[in-house]
């Protein structure tokens, strides 16, 4: 099974379950989103963020600067996100985290700035959970997704 990531953008609707829809806005984080992501939000209150990051080019042995340009277009997508909402849940995906060299949940969370939030983040209200997947066998994707429904109904 070969996944094709994300080029530009697409706006999928997505029934996890019952009377728990939502449209979902994939965004290749490596264009200039700040624009886009204003104007697709504009009209909307933003509830969640799903921000998926790849386990393997966070860690620094890579020699990749991943963790460096995540967390900065983390804080674009929450800084965006103020303009149109005061409260948000971030499900943070960490994808890969079957292959050896995946950098574990908790050095992931510290890179991203995570702990920082400490439930804010600028002037929005952050749930925040991060939750180790893997996109090719569908691993932790469900208890991710049940943890952003229980925040968003609770």
């Amino acid at each position: 099974c070969r996944i094709i990531p994300t080029i530009g953008f697409s706006i999928e609707f997505f029934n996890f379950a019952p009377h728990r829809d939502m449209y979902l806005i994939d965004v290749d984080a490596k264009m200039r989103f700040g624009p886009l992501w204003s104007k697709m939000t504009n009209d909307v209150s933003v509830r969640a963020i799903v921000f998926v990051v790849d386990s393997i080019s966070m860690n620094d042995d890579t020699g990749y600067r991943g963790a460096v340009e995540t967390r900065a277009a983390l804080n674009v997508c929450l800084k965006k996100t103020q303009e149109s909402s005061d409260d948000v849940a971030l499900l943070v995906l960490a994808n890969k985290q079957e292959k050896s060299e995946a950098l574990n949940l908790e050095d992931i969370a510290w890179k991203l700035g995570l702990h920082e939030m400490n439930g804010r983040h600028a002037d929005i209200t952050t749930h925040w959970c991060i939750q180790g997947c893997s996109a090719l066998c569908g691993d932790g994707l469900c208890e991710g997704f049940e943890w952003l429904c229980d925040v968003l109904v609770s």
